[in-house]
Formats: structure tokens, sequence, C-alpha cells
């Protein structure tokens, strides 16, 4: 999905670990995924010299479904698994003359994004949240 990096579309898993002090410091990271739905909606639109841009919106979600890892599943963020995200841009696509090979080049907005606190223990919580823009590229298609 255009707008996220990488593991940023499926749910947060925690971690602990022990700092210096002994005092354990909890944090989040990517849990990955096995069941995942995206969608994309585009309108491309010529311009000169094999170039075409297409303003562009993508959403999706995944989950880490129960006991699909058995005892060693991580413990989730649970507003973080299935959570919808979704982000609107433009995209320019230049296809590569002689090989015809596209390279595309977009920005995103993330419209549907994750940004939430969510308590970790009862001293500490987590900022779950994806960035609000990027900007990124491409080699070939999409499709």
């Amino acid at each position: 999905m255009r707008g996220l990096r990488p593991g940023e579309l499926g749910p947060d898993a925690v971690t602990a670990r022990s700092a210096a002090d002994g005092t354990l410091i909890y944090s989040a990271v990517p849990a990955g995924a096995n069941l995942v739905t995206a969608s994309s909606v585009e309108y491309r639109f010529p311009l000169r010299g094999g170039t075409e841009a297409a303003g562009f919106f993508d959403f999706g979600s995944a989950w880490l479904l129960p006991r699909w890892l058995g005892p060693t599943k991580p413990l989730l963020l649970g507003t973080t698994n299935g959570a919808v995200h979704g982000s609107a841009g433009i995209e320019l696509r230049w296809t590569v003359p002689g090989v015809q090979v596209p390279v595309r080049a977009y920005y995103a907005l993330n419209v549907l994004r994750l940004n939430r606190v969510i308590p970790l223990s009862s001293t500490s919580s987590f900022l779950a949240h994806n960035r609000f823009s990027a900007f990124g590229w491409g080699l070939g298609s999409l499709f």
C-alpha cells in the first residue's frame, strides 16, 4: 500500500526489554499478518512522451489470526489488529523506451492512519501511529 512502510499495515506486538537499572521498557514492533486485504482505485491520464499521471486511493487491513502461530504467538496490541488504513495521492509514471518498464514516483497522504495512545502497563503507554504523508518510488507496474 502506497504511503505505508513495510509492516505498518499489520498489527503491532508488545516487546519488553530490561534497562540498565532493571526496569522494563515496553515498545511495539510490527507483528506480521496472515490475512491481508487491500484495494486500490486509480484515475490515470496520459501526459507527453510515455508519461502518465494518476490520482489514487489505496485502502486495506491486515490481521494476525488467533491460534495461527500456536503458543509462540506474540502479545498483540488489540486495537492495531485489523485496523483499516487508507492513503490518497498522486503518482507520475514514465515508461522507459526500449524495455517498456514504468518508473513510478508518488506522494501519498495517509487519510486513514493509525494514531492512538495504547496503554502497555499501569505506568507506560505507546503511541501507535503512521506517518501523515510519504514520498516513494517504484520500478514496474503496480499490478
